[in-house]
């Protein structure tokens, strides 16, 4: 991402905007490989703390309340560093897309572990999206959507974008087996 930021850069392609959209999504890969590094000493709880002091600052300039709920986490959650930066990824992805796409005011974020699984949901109130979920090419390249769903079978797990429960909005849930 950085050499095609770069390249566009170099040829005028990208608006001032354009620019610090992608070098921003850059420093968030970054920060995220970084934090993901630490996670088979530390526990997932605190890697996704990370995530949500990385991002909660840019939702809330834009006008959107972050709900976290990990309360059904164990005290400690090792993971391997390949699937914890897989979730990392995969939740950071989804925050970036409702707050480019959704139009949303809210975003609610939970993570479980159930039945010897990690269950992850980030679910937001904004627009929705087409009923084709992850195949939906409606506004952005569709490549971020195809890259949470490599991410996820790679490790194992199962992904679904699918329209909000009961309002407008999309909900993107993961299964990880643990």
């Amino acid at each position: 991402e950085l050499v095609s930021t770069l390249a566009a850069g170099k040829n005028g392609g990208l608006s001032n905007d354009q620019m610090a959209s992608s070098l921003q999504a850059c420093l968030d890969q970054m920060r995220l490989s970084i934090d993901a590094g630490g996670v088979a000493t530390e526990d997932l709880a605190v890697a996704l703390a990370n995530l949500r002091y990385r991002m909660e600052p840019r939702l809330r300039a834009a006008g959107i309340v972050l709900s976290w709920n990990v309360l059904k986490l164990p005290d400690e959650l090792s993971m391997e560093p390949e699937k914890a930066l897989c979730v990392l990824r995969v939740v950071q992805e989804s925050l970036a897309n409702a707050l480019k796409y959704s139009q949303a005011t809210r975003i609610e974020f939970s993570a479980a572990v159930e039945d010897c699984c990690l269950k992850v949901s980030v679910t937001d109130n904004g627009k929705g999206m087409k009923a084709e979920g992850m195949d939906a090419r409606t506004e952005g390249n569709g490549l971020g959507m195809a890259g949470m769903q490599r991410r996820i079978q790679a490790a194992g797990g199962i992904i679904k974008v699918l329209p909000a429960s009961g309002h407008a909005g999309v909900s993107v849930q993961m299964a990880l087996p643990l």
